[in-house]
């Protein structure tokens, strides 16, 4: 069984990883790890909360101001984020809050994903990442991920889009 790059272009043009039901405090340190790898170039909230300057941004403010608000989206776009070697220009990465739950999602575009490689690094990443996040639930595809029918891997199986 190999893997097929010859995405049907119907789909969006945007791949999201998605990790669900993940510990708030670890979504915090990948966030304030990639921040320190990448360039953040902005963030914002879906509340309306005073934020700081980017430069400002720590680990207690976003668990104090994500652990006050309702339930929300708090997003943070890069200049890029290496991931297996591969350079994913201008992700972003979203955590949503809700019954007090959260969920983090990684998107790029899939102009990024070039070859059979990045796609099986990715899945590689995300089994580490999950593992850091305390998850056992997460998948990648076109957005919008959820439809099974444009996943490229969910946790350790690929998905109907690669599979030849």
């Amino acid at each position: 069984m190999g893997v097929n790059l010859n995405f049907m272009n119907e789909q969006s043009d945007i791949i999201e990883i998605v990790f669900e039901s993940v510990r708030l405090d670890k979504s915090i340190d990948f966030i304030m790890e990639t921040i320190y790898n990448s360039e953040l170039i902005s963030y914002n909230c879906t509340v309306d909360y005073l934020t700081p300057e980017l430069s400002t941004l720590t680990f207690d403010y976003l668990y104090e101001t994500i652990t006050a608000v309702p339930d929300g989206s708090f997003y943070f776009n890069f200049s890029q984020i290496v991931i297996e070697e591969v350079v994913f220009k201008h992700p972003g990465v979203q955590l949503l809050k809700y019954n007090d739950t959260y969920d983090i999602n990684v998107h790029f575009e899939s102009s990024d994903l070039n070859n059979n490689e990045t796609v099986l690094g990715l899945q590689k990443w995300s089994i580490i990442l999950a593992e850091k996040l305390n998850t056992q639930i997460f998948y990648c595809g076109y957005e919008p991920a959820y439809d099974h029918n444009t996943r490229f891997f969910s946790r350790n199986n690929l998905g109907p889009i690669l599979l030849a």
